[in-house]
């Protein structure tokens, strides 16, 4: 009995549960008669025997215990008895427990950080949409060139607040590792040139140049994050901004392609502000360092911007790096590789270059790397020009060509500039050329936009807005040159690919019915707003169980459907409709949520619930009319649209890309110019354009050889007349007819002559209509 003591002992503190094990695997050594067929079986009930159990003291203490045993056989192979031991491993299980427990606190704080972050996004966009949609239904109103600028201000302030919330989720996704790449077709130039827009304002706030240097030979269209390479630019090149005094900001694009359609891209952001110390450049793309991290540092920020920029552009495959030198200046160079794009339908406006080869030109600007840009950006359409860094010498320089009787024909001036800024030189040109249209004088400014006054007065013809692309400085000239424009006012935004949002108001038919369920009144009014100018009929519900009712006794063509409403939410809400649907002769109705909250997660929470899509909020005209277009194809088709669509039918002869009747703000900028004189302008372009189509007409009647000549003079006659209301698709005939008349023989004249009389009646049929 007392050899058996410490067995009962040891035995009773073992935990109940730990002992039904024991028991089983020595329950099989008994049956087994202690012998084995072979060492694997004995190995199989070793195995069984290494495992870990509690015991509790005599003190009330649990410890953690690991058994490890092994069989001893004798010469017959018979199992003659134990070998063990059993270590405590109790601290072990302590920190795995401890372990354990800060996992699903960080696990639940990470959740919570999500949630806040979510939460926090939907709340500032509830109201946000609200000013962006009231912005958005103003531009589609007639506003003068004023009131356009500072509508053009509030919304890019509204969108930069919404880049900013946008930010903080991104943040929050590249900390969990949620964060995707996408791949979209897009276009490279349009959007370094869209940055550098939105953060033009700061830069003329510090006086500083932002300059674009795009090389010829990159491809523009690739594939690839549009939005991440868009959140890299803006990070780098506001950074730039804000550690630069004086001088300017250039961000070069190089690129090539290789024989499989990859293309290896390299950005660089090149800036001359204070530089970064070498010490703090290895560690700057840590997160919370920053080069002056003192308490009393001059420049404001987090330090994470570089950070994120980092882990996005190794996100997309790329590489960034640094050099830079104090009190010199910084170039962040990015390099990644995306494939060329080929599936992107570019149309660009036709630019005839004709009329700007071999003209005598002089560039003036103090800026060394601007006057190079300029300098190759002009020589893209053939024009190699003169360049002078100083104001006075350029002055000297044109007064000698004016005695020398070879005057220059284009000049292209900077505003900014030391001893004399951009509109006094101007002036002095004037007054020695004695014209107010030789030369043509173009004047970039980076200084905001100047009066049509200030430009008139000192005879600038054409006035554009830094940063300008290659294809803006063209139209400029162009303009400049045919129209004898006199203080015109241009930037990138009007001359940029970018979805203008049109006036859509239709006062005529109406196109259906649509209930918007909305708790926000100013969320409500906005898509009211929207809808009811494009001609549909708008009812409202403040809560998804009002918007069941609604849906239930009006029968709507198309439901737009908030997801966050007191009462019933819009995903209940959306459930109730598809059931109801499914119990009744009711036809399935499109719905589409409406919702501030852009986690992954909230599509595939819509399209459960029954849903058929979504809008972001703030929502745009342009994402709702899409929505619109995709359930509702065919309720909002202007007759315009049909008019177009008749028109493009036919297969034309011309080489003109462009379906544009007429361009409607060409029109309205010259209503805001010329006032009420603007009809004894229409009524100038229908008598000249009368008596040109009336010589055509005569030459399809005639026979016998064809008066290249006199084709050659009306077409230029029908470019610069059809350019000055707006009929640029007629100009773009009329340019093409002149350029192959002069080289002597004209292909399908016939054919021509009858696509352009017909394109004539469809511009004068345009214009009286909208007279």
């Amino acid at each position: 009995m007392s050899e058996s003591q410490p067995l009962l002992v040891w035995d009773d503190c073992v935990y109940p549960e730990d002992k039904i094990r024991l028991r089983d695997v020595f329950a099989g050594l008994e049956e087994s008669g202690a012998y084995f067929t072979s060492k694997e079986d004995a190995s199989h009930i070793s195995k069984d025997l290494d495992f870990d159990f509690r015991i509790m003291r005599k003190d009330g203490q649990v410890r953690y215990l690991k058994s490890n045993a092994a069989i001893v056989f004798d010469k017959k192979g018979h199992a003659s008895h134990l070998i063990g031991v059993n270590m405590d491993i109790t601290s072990r299980k302590e920190t795995e427990v401890l372990l354990r427990e800060a996992n699903d606190q960080a696990v639940a704080a990470s959740k919570a950080k999500s949630d806040f972050l979510a939460t926090m996004s939907h709340e500032i966009r509830t109201p946000l949409n609200g000013v962006l949609g009231m912005a958005e239904l103003l531009s589609g109103s007639k506003l003068n060139a004023e009131q356009k600028e500072q509508l053009r201000i509030l919304k890019e302030s509204g969108e930069g607040l919404l880049g900013l919330i946008n930010d903080l989720l991104d943040f929050s996704k590249i900390e969990a590792g949620h964060l995707s790449i996408e791949r979209v077709d897009f276009n490279l130039e349009k959007v370094i040139y869209d940055v550098m827009r939105l953060l033009l304002m700061k830069a003329e706030e510090k006086g500083i140049d932002l300059l674009v240097e795009y090389d010829e030979s990159c491809p523009r269209f690739l594939v690839g994050d549009v939005f991440r390479i868009k959140q890299v630019l803006t990070n780098l090149i506001s950074n730039a901004i804000k550690f630069t005094n004086s001088g300017h900001v250039l961000v070069s694009a190089k690129g090539a392609v290789d024989p499989q359609g990859l293309v290896a891209i390299t950005l660089s952001i090149a800036d001359t502000g204070v530089g970064i110390a070498d010490h703090v450049q290895p560690q700057l793309f840590s997160a919370f360092v920053q080069a002056d991290s003192s308490t009393t540092r001059k420049f404001g920020g987090t330090g994470l911007g570089l950070a994120i920029t980092k882990q996005l552009v190794g996100l997309m495959g790329g590489n960034i790096s640094l050099s830079s030198k104090l009190d010199v200046g910084s170039v962040f160079t990015v390099s990644f590789t995306l494939p060329e794009s080929h599936a992107m339908s570019y149309i660009e406006t036709v630019v005839d270059e004709n009329s700007l080869l071999g003209k005598k030109t002089l560039v003036i600007d103090d800026n060394e790397t601007n006057l190079t840009i300029l300098k190759n950006q002009l020589r893209s359409c053939d024009i190699y020009a003169d360049a002078e860094i100083s104001p006075v010498d350029a002055l000297s320089r044109i007064k000698q060509s004016i005695d020398d009787g070879s005057p220059y024909q284009i000049i292209v001036l900077d505003y900014l500039m030391p001893e004399l800024d951009g509109l006094m030189l101007s002036k002095l040109i004037r007054e020695v050329s004695g014209s107010l249209y030789q030369p043509i004088i173009l004047m970039t400014s980076s200084a905001g936009r100047l009066s049509q006054v200030e430009l008139s007065g000192a005879g600038v013809n054409i006035c554009i807005t830094k940063p300008m692309s290659a294809l803006a400085l063209k139209r400029g000239l162009i303009t400049a040159l045919s129209d004898n424009v006199l203080g015109h006012q241009l930037s990138y935004a009007d001359s940029s690919d970018d979805d203008e949002v049109s006036d859509v108001s239709d006062s005529g038919n109406k196109r259906g019915l649509i209930l918007v369920v909305e708790d926000m009144k100013a969320n409500m009014a906005v898509a009211q707003g929207i809808l009811t100018r494009m001609g549909f009929d708008v009812i409202g519900a403040e809560n998804g169980s009002i918007g069941v009712e609604m849906w239930s006794t009006h029968q709507p063509d198309l439901i737009f459907m908030d997801l966050h409403m007191p009462v019933m939410d819009g995903l209940s809400a959306m459930r109730r409709i598809r059931q109801a649907e499914k119990c009744s002769y009711h036809k399935r109705v499109p719905i589409i949520a409406l919702t501030a909250d852009l986690m992954a997660e909230t599509l595939s929470e819509v399209l459960r619930a029954g849903g058929d899509g979504l809008v972001p909020k703030p929502f745009k005209q342009k994402e709702i009319i899409n929505m619109l277009d995709e359930w509702l194809p065919h309720s909002h088709q202007s007759n315009d649209d049909t008019l177009d669509k008749t028109m493009q039918a036919t297969d034309s002869v011309f080489d003109v890309k462009s379906d544009i009747v007429i361009d409607e703000s060409v029109l309205n900028e010259l209503k805001v110019l010329l006032g009420s004189d603007f009809t004894l302008l229409i009524d100038a372009f229908f008598d000249d354009a009368k008596s040109i189509m009336a010589s055509f007409d005569k030459m399809l009647s005639e026979e016998g050889d064809v008066d290249c000549a006199a084709v050659s003079r009306l077409a230029h006659s029908l470019k610069s007349v059809s350019q000055n209301v707006g009929a640029m698709t007629l100009s773009a005939m009329a340019a093409q007819l002149e350029q192959e008349s002069r080289q002597g023989a004209v292909s399908e004249l016939n054919a021509k002559l009858r696509e352009i009389l017909a394109m004539y009646q469809n511009v004068k049929t345009k214009l009286q209509s909208m007279l």
